[in-house]
């Protein structure tokens, strides 16, 4: 992250069009909340910075109230993607899932690396890789009763650190899966041709991108058919 974006993201922090937002939520304003909401991710959007799970949950469920499917189902899952255990995040999304027009037949699962926090996770696994670099270093340096403490010392934290590792490389796959969401109401079709009949889906509906032709990105729905839409009808959740 350079400095620029980390000043970026410093200053959203403390935007007092945060709080104006919420202002306006609370008075019922939800259009101008969003629109401050928006305002403000779309100029992290273009510095390149990420926004919050937090910001991300304000416009999905702004959306939501609005029975705005794309966006609402976008964001929460960007805002699920970024703080996995947040039980308003979860709740919001599952209400989301539940409104949409189409109903698929088996319900989304998200793999097992998404359920897992990412700041969490590398905060651990950070430790204890300093904390075994130390053990290391303490066991060469070290001798007698001390060096005998830290050689033991060094079996546990070497498999707490192997399975922190191994979680951190889970969470990693799962971010790197590129889900993306139907924004508008399109034609799911069996190959990427206009001229191809189908069937039409509605926003809401997520995928996992799995190839990309001729303006057409190919889906593996939730109930894992493969269908190709039109890329300009879909988004991918950041």
């Amino acid at each position: 992250m350079n400095s620029v974006v980390l000043a970026l993201l410093l200053a959203t922090v403390a935007d007092p069009r945060l709080k104006d937002a919420e202002r306006l939520a609370a008075h019922g304003e939800l259009d101008a909340a969003r629109a401050q909401y928006q305002t403000i991710h779309d100029e992290l959007a273009n510095s390149g910075a990420d926004a919050s799970a937090a910001l991300h949950y304000n416009l999905g469920t702004l959306a939501l109230s609005a029975d705005d499917m794309g966006p609402a189902v976008r964001h929460l899952l960007a805002a699920a993607r970024r703080a996995p255990l947040d039980d308003d995040i979860r709740h919001n999304l599952a209400t989301a899932l539940t409104r949409r027009a189409d109903h698929v037949e088996a319900a989304r699962q998200d793999a097992f690396g998404a359920r897992l926090p990412p700041g969490p996770v590398t905060l651990v696994l950070g430790i204890l890789l300093g904390l075994l670099g130390l053990l290391l270093a303490a066991r060469g340096v070290l001798s007698g009763r001390l060096a005998v403490v830290a050689g033991r010392g060094l079996v546990p934290v070497l498999v707490a650190t192997v399975v922190a590792g191994l979680a951190f490389a889970v969470r990693l796959a799962a971010d790197g899966a590129v889900v993306a969401v139907v924004m508008l109401e399109t034609e799911a079709r069996p190959q990427p041709d206009k001229g191809a009949g189908g069937f039409t889906i509605h926003p809401g509906l997520t995928g996992h991108v799995v190839a990309e032709q001729d303006g057409f990105v190919r889906l593996r729905l939730e109930n894992g058919v493969d269908v190709w839409v039109d890329h300009a009808h879909t988004s991918v959740v950041p």
